[in-house]
Parts: C-alpha cells; sequence; structure tokens
C-alpha cells in the first residue's frame, strides 16, 4: 500500500474538550497609574563654592522606558553614548550640567559614576558577566 499525503488546507487541529471561547483583547491603560513620591538614591557630591557637598540624586526605581533607551542605544551606538544618554536622563539638565562643568571631576570619578549608573539602569551582573532578571 503506498503512502498517501493529506492536502495541508485539510489539515485542522483537535480542539480541546471544553475549550473556552478565547476572552475578547483588551488594551494594556499605559500612564494611569499612581506613583510615590521617589526620594531616590544620591550618586555623587560635588564641593560647592562655599566648600559644602551638594548631593546629586537618582531616581530609586528607573523607568522602563529609559531601561529600554539604554538597550537600544548601548546595540546600536555603544555603551559609552548609552550610559552618558541615561546619565544625562537621570540627573536631568541642570544636575548633569554641574557635573560636565565640574574641573574637580576626573577620569576615574566618570568611570565609577558611569558603572553605578549602568548597574541601576541594567541591573547587577552576576559571576559569568551577564545581567541578572
Amino acid at each position: 500500500m503506498a503512502a498517501t499525503r493529506t492536502n495541508p488546507a485539510k489539515r485542522t487541529l483537535p480542539k480541546p474538550a471544553g475549550a473556552a471561547k478565547p476572552a475578547p483583547f483588551e488594551p494594556v491603560r499605559i500612564g494611569r497609574k499612581k506613583r510615590a513620591a521617589d526620594e531616590g538614591v544620591p550618586l555623587f557630591y560635588l564641593t560647592g563654592d562655599d566648600g559644602e557637598d551638594i548631593e546629586y540624586r537618582i531616581p530609586s526605581k528607573v523607568p522602563t522606558s529609559l531601561s529600554l533607551e539604554y538597550l537600544r542605544l548601548a546595540r546600536t551606538m555603544g555603551e559609552n553614548a548609552a550610559a552618558q544618554r541615561v546619565l544625562e536622563r537621570l540627573l536631568g539638565p541642570d544636575a548633569y550640567r554641574a557635573l560636565e562643568q565640574s574641573d574637580e571631576v576626573d577620569d576615574d570619578d566618570m568611570l565609577h559614576i558611569l558603572q553605578a549608573v549602568v548597574a541601576h539602569v541594567a541591573g547587577p551582573v552576576d559571576e559569568s558577566g551577564k545581567g541578572q532578571a
């Protein structure tokens, strides 16, 4: 007896017994959630003209949109450009400008700040060098 093929148009998947009708699609509503005030976490201090430290903070919870922007920029422009952009967005224009215009910030300070921002946005790194979910 020769093998026969079933016409692809006639193939049907069996329906599970008692399968319920799928629920209608309900769109996700974004932007209606009430958020508690975020005091943030300190990222760095700059010494002011009066010799006192000025604390600069970033939000303790990073918005998902900013994490996604970081990932896209890291992929398309490189990690340094992504970290710089995220730092600017987290700090805001005034704090970023204060950091940018400080003659006291050296390469080690900047590296430390950028590493802290990346860890804060992308999450901690595990032993294999991959981020934790």
